[in-house]
């Protein structure tokens, strides 16, 4: 019998070097036959660690979706979307629809991050459904002019990112804007 963790398992059903007609160096002990276990093993755990890692936000048109994307525009200027002038915009605002799923009380944190991808400002609010609606609007704002955006050419592709509940993945996908000179 031969030993696989704490499994036994008959000789006949691994496969031995002398079986593949290889000659037998006197090396072999009874581990062999693991490393193919282990590699298993190891790519099992890579791809998990993949899937943990990736940000768990319900797709378009899911039921389980809380947080709808946020949009970004300029009271100054609303008719931009995507690309900001430091020199032209005073503030940025951020606003996102959340679907009520209960009437409980809950922290929703929109996190900005710079072109090289620091935390910037983390925007937060305490939201609780009013009885009968189905969903709400939250809006924040950024300042923009005067601040260390401009002050320090932080100019560049930003991101704002929501997360709900104080969750380490985000509950939506990342919205992208521009700021420039």
């Amino acid at each position: 019998m031969m030993m696989f963790g704490s499994i036994l398992v008959p000789p006949k059903a691994v496969p031995s070097l002398e079986s593949a007609g290889a000659p037998r160096l006197g090396l072999a002990t009874r581990n062999e036959g693991r490393m193919p276990a282990l590699m298993r093993t190891a790519g099992i755990v890579l791809i998990l660690a993949a899937a943990m890692a990736a940000p768990v936000y319900a797709g378009p048109g899911s039921r389980g979706r809380v947080c709808d994307r946020i949009s970004v525009s300029s009271p100054d200027r609303p008719r931009v979307r995507e690309r900001f002038s430091a020199a032209k915009t005073l503030d940025l605002q951020f606003r996102m629809r959340l679907r009520n799923a209960d009437e409980d009380t809950h922290v929703v944190s929109f996190r900005i991050l710079t072109p090289k991808g620091h935390l910037y400002q983390e925007i937060q609010f305490l939201h609780r459904a009013e009885s009968g609606r189905r969903a709400a609007s939250i809006s924040g704002r950024l300042p923009v002019a005067g601040t260390a955006i401009a002050t320090s050419s932080l100019y560049g592709r930003w991101r704002v990112v929501p997360y709900f509940d104080g969750s380490p993945r985000p509950c939506a996908a990342a919205s992208v804007f521009a700021i420039v000179k």
